[in-house]
């Protein structure tokens, strides 16, 4: 398989573009997060999206923002 760098890692078709969007983030306790204006990479042919480290601290934060010890009550649960 010979991926071109833009070309997407699921329908190996499409081709990954930058797009500005609100993101919905579903919480594991079932709440819903959303982040105004991150940009990200998505597929212009099946949608497959990529996140980079920018936009997921971007998420993370607004998270974090929004639901004050989410991460800190979250990793307790796992222990």
């Amino acid at each position: 398989m010979n991926i071109r760098p833009s070309q997407c890692f699921e329908c190996e078709t499409g081709t990954y573009k930058y797009v500005t969007i609100n993101y919905f983030s579903e919480l594991s306790d079932g709440r819903t997060c959303i982040t105004k204006d991150v940009t990200i990479q998505r597929c212009d042919t099946c949608g497959a999206e990529i996140l980079d480290s920018k936009a997921s601290k971007i998420i993370e934060s607004n998270i974090e923002h929004t639901f004050p010890g989410y991460y800190e009550r979250s990793h307790s649960r796992r222990n």
